[in-house]
This record gives structure tokens, sequence and C-alpha cells, in this order.
């Protein structure tokens, strides 16, 4: 937040996803101008499947601006230590806050909050869910929970390809 309030964000990353989010709020859905292969107004969806954002569309209707992007990143990162805590009480249930304390201090998930908005930052919870319904051979559950981790990015079904090769 104190790096886009002191002009140090960048266009595009934070730039252009509040530029998909006001736009699809305004009527223009997930429309953008802001890549070098396609200047003109495009659906971004043809750059990177991202329909994980409908999820997120609500709150920028209520707050339609770059700090909510940043605010709900935050939150879903901080939320993705709800299923390590889970796997954790799984498989060592006395040292799972440990595991969540590990969660919190690994450096390269406190980056990817310092740093604009990801999409890839919302693929934490439901990958972290995935897992954990897998290990609990709950299958309904962990294909949910996949299917929603597919909706985050494109190259998410190389991940889905890993949990497959993980169960064999």
């Amino acid at each position: 937040m104190l790096r886009h309030r002191s002009f140090h964000s960048f266009g595009f990353d934070l730039g252009l996803y509040d530029q998909v989010f006001w736009n699809t709020t305004q009527g223009r859905p997930f429309e953008s101008t802001m890549t070098q292969a396609n200047p003109i107004p495009h659906s971004q969806l043809g750059d990177h499947f991202t329909p994980i954002f409908v999820v997120l569309l609500p709150f920028y209707y209520a707050y339609p601006h770059p700090e909510t992007l940043l605010v709900l990143q935050a939150i879903v990162l901080v939320a993705g230590a709800w299923p390590v805590y889970l796997l954790a009480r799984l498989k060592v249930p006395s040292y799972a806050l440990v595991w969540v304390a590990v969660y919190f201090l690994f450096l390269p998930l406190a980056y990817i909050n310092l740093y604009d908005f990801h999409e890839i930052a919302l693929a934490v919870v439901p990958l972290g869910f995935t897992f954990y319904f897998l290990e609990r051979g709950r299958t309904v559950w962990f294909l949910a929970f996949l299917l929603v981790t597919f909706l985050v990015k494109e190259e998410m079904a190389l991940i889905g390809a890993g949990f497959g090769l993980y169960r064999l």
C-alpha cells in the first residue's frame, strides 16, 4: 500500500489489473489496453485466463481503487495459512502452528505481497486446499478446489498434472 501511495507501483502490474477491474465495473468485461502485443482494447482473458477475478469484483465495486486489489491480495495470502494448518495438523499435529509460522516467514510469499498485485497470488488458498483434500482422500473436494485453482491462471493446469503425478 505504501509503495502505491508513494508512486512506486507499476502500470504493468497493479495498473493493468486495476484497469481490467475498472473496465469490468463499467460494463466492459475484462477489457484492457495495456499490453505491448495488443495495445487496442481487448479482453484480458485472451492474454491470461483469469476468471477468478469475478469473485473479487463485488469488493472492487464497493471500493473501486487499486488499493482494493492490494488489500484483497494480502487477505488471500493470510488465508493461505488455513490449509497449511489443516494439512500440518493432519500430518504432524504437534507442529501444526510451527508450519503456519514457517508459511508466514517464507520470504517468496512475503515478496509476493510487497510487489503490486498479481493474479497468481490468488492460487495460494485453492492450491492449499487442493493438496489438503488430496491427502485426506476426499476426491470430490479435491476436484472442486482443483477446478477453482484452474480459474486463477492458465498455467495452473500444469499444477493439476503435478497432482496427478504425485498421486501415482
